[in-house]
């Protein structure tokens, strides 16, 4: 399944995502804390495992910081590659991202991410 034809979150329902984080849009900053965006609003469990273009499965990430959607795209791909592939089943990819996605992308490459400027790299 390609996603990308599946996927249609339009702006209203991100919208009513932002706000339900006490945000007005991705460059805001997250109420109660000094994180600026900008953020995303991305699936909590992935369509290709069975997530849906729902509200209750939307969240926001932020662009930059320690976590990044970048690095939980780079885990969806990985998962959902498996899961194609018949590596894991639908439960195992979904136990990955509805518990600690964080936790699961450390099992699946054996460390934190590391970003560009950050100490060391």
């Amino acid at each position: 399944m390609n996603t990308a034809t599946v996927r249609n979150v339009t702006g209203a329902e991100k919208l009513a995502v932002y706000r339900r984080y006490g945000m007005t849009g991705p460059s805001d900053t997250i109420p109660g804390t000094n994180h600026q965006g900008p953020f995303e609003v991305d699936h909590r469990l992935p369509l290709c495992a069975g997530g849906a273009n729902d509200i209750t499965n939307l969240w926001i990430q932020a662009s930059d910081g320690p976590w990044t959607f970048h690095d939980k795209d780079r885990l969806e791909d990985r998962i959902c590659a498996k899961l194609k592939r018949g590596v894991i089943s639908v439960e195992q990819a979904q136990a990955v991202f509805l518990g600690d996605w964080k936790a699961g992308y450390v099992a699946e490459f054996g460390g934190a991410p590391a970003h560009e400027g950050e100490a060391g790299h």
